[in-house]
């Protein structure tokens, strides 16, 4: 279910959903590998974040949209 997530590098030009991980409130750095769910391109966190989330939690932290309806 995990190797599902698509990983990428934070661009803050491309990635407008905010500057802090809402998981660990953690400002995103230039270059930080993220993850964008599917359920909206906005909702952005890091991949260790969501990873760790998403082993206690199936569904997305911000709007809980459930992971696998998510990613299918």
């Amino acid at each position: 279910m995990l190797a599902l997530l698509e990983n990428e590098d934070y661009d803050i030009q491309k990635h407008t959903g905010g500057i802090t991980c809402t998981i660990c409130t953690i400002e995103y750095l230039e270059g930080d590998k993220v993850t964008v769910m599917k359920c909206d391109s906005r909702h952005i966190f890091h991949n260790e974040c969501i990873k760790k989330w998403l082993k206690i939690n199936a569904n997305c932290p911000i709007c809980r949209a459930p992971y696998l309806l998510v990613e299918y």
